[in-house]
């Protein structure tokens, strides 16, 4: 006759091992900063294109430096007006970011990505274009904010 004790810490044991495993693994992301200043650019870039998909133009007007500009001297109230025009001209706004590259200088970064943005009213965009997008965000106390942008139709 096989005690019962034996063949219960057999089957308590697999169970723990496991815990023990997935903690130990989970330790270094607990410890480790997920608010690098790259982490921070990629996060202020989805706000960007959930405010536009979103129709929410202050989500990304509060992103702006308010120095903002463009390569055309474009400045913020010309991106507001722009989103406004979009907004109100599709139902839904679709963006697609692909190939981004951030790179840092002191307060500084830089982040390069492809665009493909598309528009319409229903599940088919009517619109469509691929932009080739250069950025510049600039840290002002604890915030990056989008100082600069231009971009190329592809």
């Amino acid at each position: 006759m096989i005690p019962m004790m034996a063949s219960f810490t057999t089957k308590i044991q697999p169970i723990a091992l496991p815990l023990w495993y997935v903690l130990l693994c989970l330790l270094p992301l607990a410890c480790s900063d997920s608010r690098t200043p790259e982490h921070i650019i990629i996060q202020n870039l989805e706000h960007l294109e959930s405010g536009i998909e979103e129709k929410d133009p202050d989500q990304v007007l509060d992103l702006l430096h308010p120095n903002f500009g463009t390569r055309s001297g474009h400045d913020r109230l010309w991106i507001k007006r722009t989103l406004a025009f979009y907004m109100l001209k599709h139902t839904n706004i679709e963006i697609v970011a692909s190939a981004l590259a951030i790179e840092m200088e002191a307060d500084v970064a830089h982040a390069r990505f492809n665009a493909l943005v598309t528009g319409g009213e229903g599940l088919i965009p009517q619109q469509g274009a691929v932009y080739q997008v250069h950025t510049e965000w600039r840290l002002e106390g604890t915030d990056w904010l989008l100082v600069f942008a231009d971009w190329e139709r592809r």
